[in-house]
């Protein structure tokens, strides 16, 4: 009975779910999903060819479907009125769309608000969000209430994108609104950090006190983006209670104490770091060596001596070297070289060398550790000796150079020679390079590489042996083949016209680096034959960029013939045009700049920026002082390439007191940027500047633009 009554109630679950379905398409109304909407639903517009005649009547034929998108692409620029009848399945792809840049602008307005399809509404929305043209802001606003969530949330994105403080008050409403979705609201939250609304403090503060933290990381998250903006202490404020109440945020705000180097946040951050995991504790680490004073400063001493992780002891070691305290770091790590523990002499040692100690009592702690029964302890000893080239170590490292320990040699011959290269050289021949079994191979390949980082002509038989290997790793050996002239290269000429051939990835974009540094022009033909076959988008790229550094302008012709599909291979393309005389080709990258969409505008800014054509300097001045914001900051990219000295206070200004989304911009620019006048500038800079945030963000992109030591 049991059974037969379940299955009765299933069997009357079931009628009651149909009644309901029949009952609801009695009270049909179109739902808010743009697919749902007009799958099925007749064509409303008998007059209009896009309407009636693509209204689903075309079925499997993609073909033809294709044609006629690429049809509206061409007729939209010009035609504003083309997406209001237009049907989901004409409408072309968001990239396609996007490529199109600011050209497009008028008919995604009338698009966004006139189209009766949810879709395209959503698509129309996600493109102006992603062109970021001020002339849609009305049109953004305007979509703020519309139906579907979606085309709200691409809304507040795409005014968030725009940088202006000015749109804060409907991020607010949005917000604030108890119908709105949590999508919408989310979105809202971040906005708010993007245009930098510092007005909202009170509301993004009420977001992470209260009980419901359902934003309360998305609102500190706005509230760091904003850091240029908001008041010092209402940010510390935040984020010490966070710490204070534990709400699950405490990892996101350590590091934004760290940056503001609240001292007045170092207690509760020694306590929160007791019981976290290991990651945890380093962000701590890493925070109190930012902060300084007394007492972040004690309890780095404390980590250091009680620490069993080596992390946190290199960390907190480095920390206390930079605020001042090396005399008693050195002493504590000297004492760690004679811990029973092998794993604390060996980061004892590394953290020696890591702070560059050339104290005394560092350099003889290292030499007596070179006679440590642990191999480990007694290389990692050598590599610190040597990279503080302290020459009183020689005779030690000489003995350990001529032990039977292969690796531990390596170390320390490394070592000698960067004590002395001249007096050392020769152990590289009789140590480390007459190895010829497979396991010693680590151990050869290293006297190769530090004989190439020398430019040492010995090296190049190697080298050359290693790129007529079947298999390998070409990009490391052409990374050490670069620093050599191009008259060393005789012997390799063969190997680099056969690699133009086949080598692809970071291979190939290093064996690119090379032929433009070297300026092999004969390379060029081959490379524009290669062209004709790729088909990785970042080859190609490499490809273009090299033709329009060593090509001749009788190969210009040939260049524009390959026909390319994807926007950011033809803007590449434009470039080699426009460098090897193409005025109009430089042309449409200036206008790029001017019109195109954020992606577009970054790459056309860097091939600007690296173009040998004096004549774009003025144009690109005058898009830096008369274009919208954006446009502004791109141009500017482009010039602090090209070494445009007013570009450098131009950038500047748009980091230390732009909106945050353009002060994160004109800090990408300058840490990616190849011009080494950067780094002059920002030292400088960070030299006489007294806002906390701007002097921070020029320390961290000196830092990352270092090159990092190889080991």
């Amino acid at each position: 009975m049991k059974g037969i009554r379940s299955f009765v109630t299933v069997w009357h679950l079931a009628l009651l779910v149909l009644a309901g379905g029949v009952a609801a398409m009695a009270q049909y109304e179109p739902v808010e999903t743009g697919w749902q909407a007009n799958e099925y639903q007749a064509n409303p517009w008998d007059g209009n060819q896009y309407g009636q005649k693509f209204g689903g009547g075309y079925g499997n034929d993609w073909q033809e479907l294709e044609k006629q998108r690429k049809e509206i692409l061409r007729r939209l620029p010009n035609e504003p009125d083309l997406l209001i009848n237009l049907t989901d399945e004409l409408m072309p792809a968001t990239p396609d769309l996007t490529a199109l840049g600011r050209k497009a602008t008028r008919a995604l307005v009338r698009g966004l608000l006139d189209n009766a399809s949810d879709g395209i509404r959503q698509t129309c929305a996600s493109v102006l969000a992603q062109v970021r043209d001020p002339e849609a802001a009305s049109a953004l606003v305007d979509a703020l209430a519309d139906r579907n969530e979606m085309v709200r949330m691409q809304a507040i994105i795409g005014l968030g994108n725009l940088a202006d403080p000015g749109f804060g008050p409907h991020f607010v409403k949005r917000i604030e609104d108890p119908e709105e979705s949590y999508t919408v609201k989310t979105a809202a939250v971040g906005a708010i950090g993007e245009t930098g609304y510092a007005k909202a403090m009170p509301l993004l503060m009420k977001l992470v006190k209260g009980d419901d933290q359902t934003y309360a990381w998305t609102a500190l998250a706005a509230m760091w983006d904003m850091r240029n903006k908001a008041d010092r202490d209402d940010l510390v404020e935040a984020f010490l209670y966070v710490l204070k109440k534990e709400t699950g945020s405490g990892g996101q705000v350590v590091e934004y104490l760290g940056e503001l180097k609240a001292e007045e946040a170092t207690e509760l951050l020694s306590k929160f770091f007791v019981g976290r995991d290991v990651h945890t504790k380093n962000g701590v680490i890493l925070a109190l060596g930012k902060i300084g004073g007394n007492g972040a400063r004690k309890v780095l001493k404390e980590v250091m001596r009680s620490t069993q992780t080596a992390r946190h002891l290199n960390n907190a070691a480095i920390a206390l070297a930079k605020l001042g305290d090396r005399k008693e770091v050195i002493s504590i790590l000297v004492g760690l070289l004679k811990d029973r523990k092998a794993y604390m002499r060996i980061n004892a040692a590394f953290v020696l060398g890591e702070i560059d100690a050339r104290e005394p009592e560092a350099v003889q702690g290292l030499i007596a550790a070179l006679s440590d029964p642990n191999d480990y302890v007694r290389s990692e000893a050598a590599v610190a000796l040597g990279r503080i080239k302290a020459a009183e170590g020689a005779p030690k490292l000489e003995e350990l150079a001529a032990g039977t320990n292969p690796f531990v040699a390596l170390d320390a011959v490394i070592a000698l020679n960067r004590i002395d290269f001249g007096k050392y050289r020769q152990l590289i021949f009789d140590k480390l390079l007459v190895h010829k079994e497979p396991k010693f191979r680590r151990i050869v390949e290293r006297g190769i590489r530090f004989l190439a980082e020398q430019r040492d002509a010995a090296a190049l038989p190697y080298l050359l042996s290693y790129l007529r290997q079947p298999s390998g790793d070409y990009g490391s050996t052409l990374q050490l083949l670069a620093p050599y002239g191009s008259d060393k290269l005789g012997d390799f000429r063969t190997s680099l016209q056969y690699m133009v051939h086949t080598c692809s990835y970071d291979c190939f974009g290093t064996l690119m680096r090379n032929v433009r540094e070297w300026k092999l022009a004969d390379l060029a033909p081959a490379l524009l034959e290669r062209l004709y076959r790729m088909y990785y988008l970042y080859d190609k790229q490499a490809a273009y960029f090299t033709l329009g550094k060593i090509a001749s302008k009788d190969l210009a012709a040939r260049i524009a013939e390959v026909q390319e599909t994807s926007n950011a291979l033809k803007l590449y393309q434009q470039f080699a045009l426009a460098n090897l005389g193409d005025d109009a080709a430089l042309q449409k990258l200036v206008d790029v700049v001017r019109d195109g969409n954020l992606d577009d505008k970054r790459d056309a800014a860097f091939l600007l920026g690296s173009i040998d054509v004096e004549a774009v300097v003025p144009k690109l001045a005058e898009l830096m002082e008369k274009g919208d914001a954006l446009t502004s900051l791109t141009a500017t990219a482009a010039l602090v390439g090209l070494a445009y000295a007013p570009a450098f206070d131009r950038l500047y200004k748009f980091m230390k007191d732009g909106t945050p989304s353009l002060a994160a911009e004109a800090t990408r620019v300058f840490q990616i940027s190849p011009s080494k006048k950067v780094d002059e500038y920002l030292a400088q800079a960070a030299s006489r500047e007294t806002d906390l945030v701007t002097k921070r963000r020029c320390e961290e992109i000196l830092y990352q633009r270092q090159p990092k030591e190889f080991r």
